[in-house]
């Protein structure tokens, strides 16, 4: 067998191991969605269990995208924001003191989706590479306090270096892959069982939050 042929079957299991979910994804719906589906959509600051710091707001902006795009109207962020900071609420943590009633009060929407970033990371260790992005939602209803939607869902992309000649490919990668769409992808894949809203459009959805699209591989290396 030469060195070549040799070569490229470490780079099949070098380029994925693994895309898509890592765990079953949870999915419910109130029997009575369509009767209290919401008009009007708070989407509520992003509760953080991650340590990036930016990433609630990045990932706040795809969510905000992703549920016009469903067909719902929203709250402007900047209005959401301004209307709890005048009640003294500045955090998304606060926000559990408060009745679902008592904040659908504050905002202004008979709406109000809830939305904790589980995870936002890339791990590199020379021979492994692993990203996940996830994120649980929840839709309650303002004036029942009723929860008429919720969904938690993960990305996971790992990657497994099985010959030392590719450790230098796989820290280009790592260096070089950033999470932001993979966020958008799971933004996609959640949204998508939030069922439709009135002004929902098939193709004006898919235009803004279709999946990535496959990114290459790295080149293999030639060998004379």
């Amino acid at each position: 067998m030469s060195r070549l042929f040799k070569k490229s079957i470490c780079f099949v299991a070098f380029v994925r191991i693994f895309t898509g979910c890592a765990s079953t994804p949870i999915v419910e719906v109130a029997p009575d969605f369509q009767e209290k589906k919401p008009g009007l959509i708070a989407v509520l600051p992003v509760n953080n269990a991650t340590v990036n710091m930016d990433a609630p707001e990045k990932f706040q902006t795809l969510v905000e995208e992703g549920i016009q795009a469903r067909g719902y109207r929203i709250l402007p962020s900047d209005q959401v924001q301004k209307r709890l900071e005048e009640k003294g609420i500045h955090y998304a943590g606060e926000l559990g003191l408060y009745s679902k009633q008592e904040i659908s009060e504050i905002v202004g929407a008979d709406g109000l989706l809830f939305v904790t970033l589980l995870d936002w990371n890339k791990t590199y260790l020379v021979y492994y590479y692993n990203l996940r992005v996830g994120a649980s939602f929840e839709l309650y209803d303002g004036k029942s306090g009723e929860r008429l939607w919720q969904t938690q869902q993960e990305v996971l992309e790992q990657l497994i270096v099985t010959d030392s000649d590719w450790v230098e490919e796989a820290a280009a990668l790592h260096l070089f892959t950033f999470i932001e769409p993979y966020a958008r992808q799971l933004v996609f894949i959640s949204l998508k069982t939030l069922p439709e809203g009135p002004y929902y459009s098939g193709d004006r959805w898919y235009s803004i939050l279709r999946p990535f699209p496959a990114r290459p591989g790295p080149r293999r290396r030639r060998h004379y």
